[in-house]
């Protein structure tokens, strides 16, 4: 990963290497790739060893589960990076609505059932999951 960081994203990559996902979030909010990438590599997506990372992530990529789904989606992520786009929607910090609604509907014709509750406006990424851990 080193090669291909600058000198910024070596001092984050160091600093965030040991901490939680919450943690690494607030102490870089708003980072892009291209803050912490070498000029040479502007598109992560052209990176093959990430690539493969992204790609292995994708729940859209993945067999459908075996079990009932509930989807939990937040729209209020602007100050953790999902800002409104005009085109994809609100966000929770990590993944955009339109994706989500997208990944539901692929989702109901492979398994049959999918529910997708959307928690506007205030709904962040941390805040829907700690909603969804107190569910259980």
């Amino acid at each position: 990963m080193s090669e291909y960081l600058n000198e910024y994203g070596l001092a984050a990559y160091t600093d965030t290497r040991n901490l939680s996902i919450i943690e690494a979030q607030y102490r870089y909010l708003s980072w892009k790739w291209t803050d912490i990438a070498k000029p040479e590599y502007p598109n992560l997506n052209e990176i093959p060893e990430l690539k493969k990372i992204i790609d292995t992530l994708n729940m859209g990529a993945w067999d459908s589960p075996k079990i009932p789904m509930f989807i939990f989606q937040g729209a209020g992520g602007e100050k953790e990076g999902t800002p409104v786009h005009p085109e994809v929607g609100m966000g929770d910090g990590i993944m955009v609505t339109k994706d989500v609604r997208t990944l539901a509907r692929e989702l109901v014709p492979r398994r049959g059932r999918s529910q997708q509750l959307q928690y506007d406006p205030r709904g962040k990424h941390v805040v829907i999951w700690q909603r969804a851990v107190a569910l259980k």
